[in-house]
């Protein structure tokens, strides 16, 4: 079944099952399921150091002030100090907002660090994910040259298991609402191989907003793995010729 430069397939409306079937054991993907991607970290590796088998960041694009959360400022001049009022926390000597009383019960298995910071105004997670805090400032779109995330890091330096993709990222990559991508999870200048696994989401929504920016509806789906749908220019045949050349 292997060819190079064969025969042409013409496909009436994208690709049909049969094609799917023919070319379905070529897949970059073939037999990889969203729970083997979740046990990633399971499997041994004998580079791993530590305990900890897998890390998940939540990273929250766009949140509350860090005084309407965790450092509340309540003897701050009122031009400084937030509208809320604090609240002790299972961990002695840390108080949370009065919005947050389920995170107070589970602050003394956190670690509230104060020392994250950056010097430039853009809605992306660069400096998150990177530590870098000499972006520029404004940049939307993410580029070759930025520095590479944490996870990227961890599949040069080979750690995890060989078998599966090193970093995922769920459920889209950022700016996926506006069709761009913004600066954050990527390679970076180590290249695009340490890119993380990028899931695709098609959410649905119980309501429309009342009010644009200040009425979250909560997305509603789960996250899927890529295929060739998120593909377009990537039809069976040429799948085949791109396994074939491998070969």
């Amino acid at each position: 079944m292997f060819s190079i430069l064969g025969n042409g397939t013409r496909l009436c409306d994208g690709v049909s099952r049969r094609e799917l079937l023919r070319v379905g054991g070529l897949s970059l993907f073939a037999g990889m399921t969203l729970p083997r991607l979740l046990q990633a970290g399971t499997a041994p590796s004998p580079t791993r150091r530590g305990t900890a088998k897998s890390v998940i960041l939540f990273n929250l694009l766009g949140g509350p002030s860090h005084m309407d959360m965790f450092d509340m400022k309540p003897d701050a001049p009122p031009e400084i100090r937030g509208e809320f009022r604090p609240i002790r926390s299972s961990l002695p000597g840390l108080d949370v907002c009065e919005h947050l009383p389920r995170t107070a019960r589970w602050m003394r298995r956190s670690t509230v660090i104060r020392t994250v910071t950056h010097n430039y105004n853009a809605h992306n997670p660069l400096a998150m994910m990177t530590g870098y805090t000499g972006g520029e400032n404004g940049q939307i779109f993410a580029r070759r040259s930025d520095p590479p995330d944490i996870g990227a890091v961890c599949q040069y330096l080979k750690m995890g298991p060989r078998d599966l993709p090193g970093a995922v990222c769920m459920p889209c990559y950022p700016g996926w609402g506006e069709s761009i991508r913004r600066p954050g999870p990527y390679g970076g200048w180590l290249g695009s191989q340490y890119d993380p696994l990028f899931t695709t989401c098609a959410p649905t929504f119980e309501r429309q907003p009342r009010r644009a920016n200040y009425d979250p509806v909560p997305p509603i789906g789960d996250p899927q793995l890529p295929g060739l749908q998120a593909l377009p220019e990537v039809n069976a045949l040429r799948l085949d010729e791109r396994r074939s050349l491998v070969e």
